[in-house]
């Protein structure tokens, strides 16, 4: 597993920290995927303690599974047992500053004219370009982790953009626009939405299509 003895990470290297959790035993059948991990740390905290039971409903795992990630997420040093739940700790904090600092989210958003199903959860990344070749990838990598659909959105000047659909929101959806506003973006931000039955399917297809596409670009970060 990479890790700087200082904890100086980028947020691909970041990445690659948490991928490290997922890539063990990889000829053992996984029960969780990257956008469970990705999840988990943008949940948990280093000071307060989250019960098991609560981190399973907004992963949407079973009790297995949840506790093969808690114990993956254990065995790397980025997270704690204690009798009140758990929390990060060392380097798994210092992996959510870096991964908070460019990412927030899930935010559930009520949409129209982008809705695809019961749930849209954004995600917030600033500072990130996005084309519409990628944003068809970021979809189709949704769907592969379960979700329905996706759609990015592009955030410039004060335009938001949704490639390869408009190139104002504001004029095709104002309702749409007002509520992805609402996350406070900046110009050169990108806003991901992951639609899917249930906000914990949502979240985790949403995170899992993220953490790949993040990790791919790698160094560009």
């Amino acid at each position: 597993m990479f890790i700087r003895s200082n904890y100086g990470l980028n947020l691909g290297e970041a990445l690659r920290v948490l991928d490290g959790v997922v890539e063990q035993d990889p000829e053992r059948p996984r029960s969780f995927h990257r956008g469970h991990v990705l999840l988990s740390v943008m949940t948990l905290e280093p000071e307060v303690s989250l019960s098991r039971g609560d981190l399973q409903v907004i992963l949407g795992l079973g009790g297995g599974s949840i506790r093969s990630l808690i114990s993956r997420l254990t065995m790397n040093h980025l997270t704690v047992a204690s009798p009140s739940g758990m929390r990060l700790k060392g380097l798994g904090a210092k992996v959510r500053e870096v991964v908070t600092g460019r990412m927030k989210g899930p935010t559930e958003v009520g949409l129209d004219y982008l809705r695809m199903d019961m749930s849209n959860v954004a995600y917030l990344v600033k500072d990130l370009s996005i084309s519409e070749a990628e944003s068809i990838r970021l979809r189709d990598t949704v769907v592969k982790y379960g979700g329905t659909g996706a759609t990015t959105c592009c955030v410039g000047g004060n335009a938001i953009s949704v490639p390869g659909v408009t190139e104002s929101l504001e004029d095709t959806s104002p309702t749409d626009a007002l509520a992805l506003r609402k996350l406070k973006p900046s110009s050169g931000d990108a806003i991901f939405v992951a639609s899917a039955p249930s906000k914990a399917v949502a979240a985790s297809a949403g995170a899992a299509a993220l953490f790949e596409f993040l990790l791919e670009k790698g160094p560009s970060l």
